[in-house]
């Protein structure tokens, strides 16, 4: 397949939280928000049509993970308010026959419980699936022992902690392996941001206060019960969020957008090696406004890292951005690249789609870019464009 530089395409071109996965170089996996239809939908999108199967109302899709044939998603039901783990396959959507699966968490005394990131691999060691996941849970009156005292809330009756769950999924059945609360009597509290698979290990990011970055390296076989290793990292103190993903081997990269106040604004990127816990790589990168980082992917043959942000320009003019980075880079300092469609859609997920092409995701539309190819000044596309029934049309 011949791919062009750039390619955009999708249905009524309505922008929802939207979450994109590839399943090859010729499709991927969506989920997004239908107005029209007042229902969620995952659908296989591909080179040349979009198979798409309806969820319900309700079933809010925050991530997901494709292992082979199968997909698993979470998110959170919005009528119980309880979080959840899916499974849909490849095959069946495309075969217009979907089975969809969920297995809501209950824990107990919550008001709302959320899962918002995923990691989703084969384990040899049980010939099973194993799904891990981060997110937060709000407490309603009094909550587990283990819970105390609660983080500042914005409710007087309620309280919150962050979770990883660890399940194993097989033959069609969910097992929960348990769950961990990241608070503890003693007052130690962590916010989960992010989980990642690698070669050799599962890393979820946390950090517990605004100067310090957790990593806990985990045993893929056994990720709860290994939880306990982990490096806490001093970094400059400010309001801070991560965004993680895996480059090559068993190093990771996780980015954060430090909000010192008073206008002062850097987003910071950082080189894991998780084989030797060290941080070999770093760079930052001055801001004009506080911005956030929805996903980043890396693509290992181009050694480029793209993150996807939402930054302002001139005019106090907010884009959502796709910015190109070297993490080896030595040679400082460097400009680097940026790109937002031209008539400024939204995007909030990225995925790896070939060897240097990316794949994003705004809504009911998708959009393919070659990472390797800027070109200042329009390009006319001959070739057949990635998504159906759209136009082509290069970058600024």
């Amino acid at each position: 397949q011949t791919f062009p530089n750039f390619a955009l395409g999708g249905d009524s071109f309505t922008p929802s939280g939207s979450v994109v996965r590839t399943v090859n170089n010729q499709k991927a996996i969506a989920s997004y928000w239908d107005s029209g239809s007042r229902c969620y939908h995952l659908a296989r999108v591909g080179l040349t049509d979009i198979i798409s199967a309806k969820l319900d109302d309700h079933h809010d899709i925050a991530d997901i993970r494709i292992v082979g044939d199968d997909i698993f998603f979470c998110g959170m039901n919005r009528s119980t308010h309880q979080a959840f783990l899916g499974h849909a396959s490849v095959s069946n959507i495309e075969g217009q026959n979907p089975h969809i699966q969920f297995q809501e968490l209950n824990m107990a005394n919550t008001l709302t419980t959320r899962l918002y990131r995923l990691a989703a691999y084969d384990d040899p060691s049980s010939g099973t699936t194993r799904l891990v996941a981060v997110g937060d849970t709000w407490y309603n009156g009094t909550p587990d022992p283990n819970i105390y005292p609660c983080p500042a809330s914005p409710y007087m009756t309620e309280c919150c902690a962050h979770i990883v769950v660890e399940y194993k999924y097989q033959y069609g059945l969910f097992t929960q392996v348990g769950n961990r609360v990241l608070n503890d009597k003693n007052g130690h509290f962590e916010y989960a941001c992010d989980v990642v698979e690698t070669d050799s290990y599962v890393a979820v990011v946390t950090f517990p206060t605004a100067d310090e970055l957790i990593i806990h390296r985990c045993n893929k076989s056994n990720v709860l019960g290994t939880f306990d290793y982990y490096f806490r990292y001093k970094i400059p103190s400010g309001r801070v969020v991560f965004s993680a993903c895996k480059m090559k081997g068993d190093t990771i990269a996780v980015a954060s957008v430090f909000d010192y106040g008073g206008g002062v604004d850097d987003m910071q990127v950082r080189v894991v090696d998780l084989a030797m816990m060290s941080m070999p790589y770093a760079q930052v990168f001055d801001l004009q406004d506080k911005d956030d980082i929805y996903e980043m992917v890396y693509l290992p043959d181009d050694q480029r890292l793209v993150l996807l942000t939402n930054q302002t320009y001139s005019y106090s003019v907010l884009h959502h951005t796709f910015c190109f980075l070297r993490p080896y880079e030595t040679v400082f300092p460097y400009n680097m690249e940026k790109i937002y469609e031209v008539y400024d859609r939204s995007f909030t997920s990225v995925d790896r789609l070939s060897s240097q092409h990316i794949v994003a995701a705004g809504g009911d539309y998708w959009m393919m870019k070659d990472v390797t190819y800027n070109a200042p000044r329009p390009l006319v596309m001959k070739q057949k464009p990635i998504w159906s029934g759209i136009s082509t049309r290069q970058t600024p």
